[in-house]
């Protein structure tokens, strides 16, 4: 009897221990579960950050494309310009305006000759002052402005006794690396080297550079191709006169009666182009990609390149 007791006691022990057991077994399934989800939300999040580089790399991609798209009608459109200006020799008013449609997109073109601008490096004093007045220019004289200009310009020239300029080939200042070799006239290398100029406002300095170039080195207005401003600039030009102009120079004979207007203009201007053309370029890919570049070309020997490019921006 007492072993049947203690048998009984027994089972009932073991079933106690069984009913411990089994809130053991649930825990660790809990536990599981949190690091199942955690593992599931680490991949989630993992999958999250590569589907965002994905998306970066992909528009990092799509802009390099439209990049390179971009130089390419850029590059076509210039190619394309002095193509027709030099092989083909049209005259800028034939091609200004042009538009290139070309798989990647298309192109404008805007051409004109630097011969309707005014040099600063070979312009006559009295067209200098006149530009200067024509834009308004208070921080000089328009005299004072001009004479700065031809001293900046002819500052290594020699001069002879009475300080008169002797020629365009000096001696510039001795370089440590090259002793004193002689050099060209340094001159004007851009427009935007009148800011260098003392007194010339920054303000006079932009309204000036759509007057003038460095790339006219014959010093006159061709006045076929010079825009409505610089007309104006010309000493003594009125604007009823360069309606005149205007409307005579779209006309078959017109260039040869030009200077028969101009009497009063004509030790400043021409009536033939130059040799060098501004060109501006606006390339367009798809919906707001856009790309604007100007370039000055010039014709260069055929056994060298079909042009050179001496100034660029963009």
């Amino acid at each position: 009897m007492p072993r049947r007791v203690a048998g009984a006691r027994g089972e009932a022990t073991g079933a106690s221990m069984a009913a411990r057991k089994a809130p053991g077994r649930d825990g660790r399934g809990g536990f599981i579960l949190v690091a199942v989800l955690g593992v599931m939300a680490l991949l989630a999040s993992l999958l999250g950050g590569t589907t965002v580089l994905v998306r970066a790399a992909f528009e990092g991609v799509q802009a390099k494309s439209d990049d390179l798209a971009l130089d390419g009608l850029v590059q076509a459109g210039l190619d394309l310009a002095a193509y027709e200006l030099y092989g083909l020799k049209l005259a800028p008013a034939q091609i200004d305006g042009q538009e290139i449609r070309l798989d990647s997109g298309t192109v404008t073109l805007s051409v004109s000759d630097e011969a309707g601008r005014i040099d600063l490096n070979g312009a006559d004093p009295a067209l200098l002052a006149s530009a200067y007045r024509a834009v308004g220019g208070r921080s000089l004289r328009p005299e004072e402005f001009a004479a700065r200009v031809v001293a900046w310009r002819d500052r290594y020239e020699p001069k002879d006794e009475q300080g008169a300029s002797k020629g365009a080939l000096t001696a510039a200042p001795p370089r440590p690396d090259d002793g004193a070799r002689p050099h060209r006239r340094e001159g004007f290398r851009q427009v935007g080297e009148l800011r260098w100029l003392p007194g010339v406002d920054p303000a006079e300095v932009e309204a000036l550079a759509g007057l003038l170039t460095v790339n006219n080195p014959g010093g006159k207005v061709d006045v076929t191709s010079a825009p409505p401003p610089v007309l104006l600039a010309l000493p003594g030009l009125q604007a009823p006169l360069v309606q005149q102009i205007l409307a005579l120079r779209r006309r078959p004979d017109g260039p040869d009666r030009l200077l028969s207007l101009l009497k009063g203009q004509e030790r400043f201007v021409v009536t033939k182009g130059g040799s060098a053309h501004r060109v501006r370029l606006e390339a367009r890919r798809g919906a707001g990609v856009t790309r604007r570049a100007e370039a000055v070309i010039t014709r260069a020997p055929a056994k060298l390149a079909p042009y050179f490019v001496v100034e660029w921006s963009g």
